[in-house]
């Protein structure tokens, strides 16, 4: 019994003995493995220290205390890295059921402009289900820009995490050390509040959330520093690669156009509040499919970019048109699906402006098919109010409209043809709808239902097509406004209302106009169709040439129609009140002056009848009256404006053409 007893006791001893010799081993091998770690990083340039290394078996607890790593303007630091549940290394792997850190900070230089430092100080981290490699390998170089961001998006595209999840972190932004006053940034503070990133591997983030973002800054406004609160709310993004950025910095961008960066990116309302008053908000924001192109986008030129604007090129034509062409260039490299903002408002001291919603859809190679507002609110510098339903920029080539602006303000005051029409192809048109704004000589209202001008098909520098609709314009009309407006007023009416359309086309030689139409609300309609040929395309690609061009052109076919809409029955009555006549005395008299004037001339002009016959029929009932003019033999613009609109026998200068009419009810 007594050796049995002694037994248990020996037993017991070695037990514990090897429990404690056991755990003492984990424990060396733990601190062995992080020094291991910590080497590699010494070797590759950086300083990495840590104070202590813990290792519990129970629970596989792995701590690390008193963490400095830092390499150049760059730097990771933690009071406490605390893994649970870590699994030892098997295939290059390691694993971990929970990952914390404690008083962790991030310093990266250059990363946000060559000359800028970005602090991120996070009080506690937390990462669930971690995997990664269990050594740190060597990262390709690359092209040489952002070192310190390729390493960091390398290295985060060989983790996988269930989640990782910050409470609350704060952000710095502050220029680098010896940095000119004139080039440095003015300093940022940023607050975040409830960051979990989930779904994270291979360098995706299946969906980032933050509860609240807040930030200070300061913007010089002339002589004076204004000093910025803003705070965005419910900022949620999908579908997040980093691939695409991390690509910006590889020795060999791909060529496979814009990537994705985020499928999608919404948020709640945002307030910004400047030292001086206003006060600018948006209750929501939604962005889809944000994209880059590695082989159009480069840090070189966003450093380049951040160095120009950051050297103040108001006064300076030089640099602010090479600011300009660095802008069109980066914008070659980006592509946005859809960026839509909500009920967006902005108070000045005595003014305020709001808008239903703004969006910008379609953006690619610098080009963006649609920019609308919809629903503005706002008012005159008299305080007179403005408001418009929609207003939509078409086809806004923001690469063109830039580089054009470079080009004029290198030109001066006198830029050349190409420049100026240049704007044209920046553009491919625009729509207003719903706009009601002061009249200032009257103080009535000026009013327009629908506006729409566009224009493309370029050869050379000059459009081939043009549509311009003006849809129910309507304004105040008085006696003194003279014809056709007189009549209007006359009755009573403080308003006219007029709509008109131009429809222009060049092709194959030949420019239409048609149609040309013009109508005036309870007055009258005329529609004008009317062409121009033997125009040769040369004469669009010089277009300091094409005036001249065009008036040596031959015309075509001319067809004027008029439609009565009420103008002729006003006409007739206020006629016949100053002549003392009844109105209908008054037509038949117009009538036979009409059949005695055509019979007259009818020798010289032998369509003088039959156009009689058909004004006379319109006067008779007014409807409407078509007459087209056919030249009889070739004639240029510059014939028709001198034999025609020049002349002093207007029946001689109408023997040039062969007329029809028609009158119709």
């Amino acid at each position: 019994m007594k050796k049995v007893a002694i037994g248990v006791v020996v037993l017991a001893v070695l037990g514990i003995g090897g429990y404690f010799g056991f755990n003492y081993y984990v424990q060396y091998r733990a601190k062995s493995d992080v020094e291991a770690l910590f080497a590699t990083l010494r070797q590759q340039g950086a300083t990495a220290t840590y104070k202590d290394v813990g290792f519990t078996l129970a629970g596989r607890v792995l701590t690390v205390k008193g963490i400095d790593i830092t390499s150049g303007g760059n730097a990771i630091k933690a009071d406490q890295f605390t893994a649970q549940g870590v699994t030892s290394p098997s295939g290059g792997t390691v694993q971990a059921g929970a990952i914390e850190f404690s008083g962790l900070s991030v310093t990266a230089t250059g990363i946000v402009g060559t000359d800028t430092v970005l602090t991120y100080s996070m009080p506690q981290v937390r990462i669930e289900n971690y995997q990664g490699p269990d050594r740190l390998q060597p990262v390709p170089a690359g092209n040489g820009s952002q070192p310190a961001m390729r390493e960091a998006l390398v290295r985060f595209a060989g983790i996988r995490a269930d989640s990782f999840t910050v409470p609350q972190f704060t952000a710095h932004l502050e220029a680098k050390a010896g940095t000119p006053a004139d080039k440095a940034v003015q300093p940022m503070d940023v607050t975040y509040s409830g960051l979990k990133a989930s779904g994270i591997a291979e360098g995706r983030v299946a969906e980032i959330a933050i509860d609240k973002v807040a930030y200070t800054t300061k913007v010089k406004d002339g002589d004076k520093t204004n000093t910025l609160n803003g705070e965005m709310v419910n900022l949620r993004s999908s579908g997040v690669d980093t691939g695409p950025i991390r690509a910006l910095t590889d020795a060999t961008p791909p060529t496979t156009g814009p990537q994705p960066v985020y499928a999608r990116i919404t948020t709640g309302a945002y307030t910004l509040k400047q030292e001086n008053g206003t006060l600018s908000n948006f209750g929501s924001m939604s962005l889809e499919r944000i994209a880059v192109d590695p082989a159009k986008l480069s840090f070189a030129r966003l450093d380049e970019l951040t160095a120009l604007a950051q050297k103040g090129v108001d006064h300076d034509p030089q640099q602010s048109a090479k600011l300009l062409a660095v802008m069109a260039d980066m914008l070659n490299g980006i592509a946005i699906g859809d960026i839509t903002v909500k009920d967006v408002s902005l108070t000045e001291k005595n003014d305020a402006s709001k808008i239903e919603s703004m969006s910008l859809k379609g953006f690619s190679n610098g080009r963006l098919d649609v920019m609308e507002l919809n629903g503005v609110t706002g008012s005159t510098s008299d305080k007179k109010p403005v408001v418009f339903k929609r207003l939509a920029l078409l086809g806004l080539s923001m690469g063109d409209l830039l580089q054009t602006s470079a080009a004029t303000l290198l030109q001066g005051d006198k830029p050349d043809v190409a420049t100026s029409l240049g704007m044209f192809k920046a553009m491919a048109g625009f729509e207003i709808e719903g706009l009601v704004a002061p009249h200032e000589e009257t103080g009535g209202q000026i009013k327009i239902e629908k506006t729409s001008v566009t224009w493309g098909d370029f050869v050379g520098l000059v459009p081939s097509r043009v549509s311009i609709k003006l849809d129910k314009i309507t304004g105040p009309i008085s006696a003194e406004d003279g014809e056709p407006f007189s009549y209007l007023a006359a009755t009573g009416m403080k308003e006219g209302t007029i709509s008109a359309q131009l429809d222009m086309r060049y092709a194959d030689g030949t420019l239409t106009f048609a149609p040309f139409a013009f109508e005036l609300e309870k007055a009258f309609a005329t529609r004008i169709a009317a062409s121009v040929t033997e125009l040769p395309k040369s004469a669009l690609e010089k277009p300091e040439t094409l005036q001249e061009t065009f008036l040596s052109s031959k015309i075509g076919p001319i067809s004027v129609a008029v439609t009565n809409l009420g103008i002729g029955e006003l006409m007739l009555k206020q006629q016949a009140e100053l002549m003392g006549v009844a109105p209908e005395e008054l037509r038949t008299e117009v009538i036979a002056t009409i059949t005695e004037t055509t019979d007259e001339i009818a020798n010289a002009m032998p369509d003088a009848k039959a156009v009689g016959e058909a004004v006379a029929a319109f006067v008779k009932a007014p409807g409407t009256l078509t007459i087209t003019l056919t030249p009889n033999k070739p004639m240029t613009w510059v014939d028709l404006m001198g034999g025609f609109l020049g002349s002093d026998d207007p029946v001689e200068a109408l023997s040039a053409f062969t007329i029809k009419a028609s009158a119709a009810p």
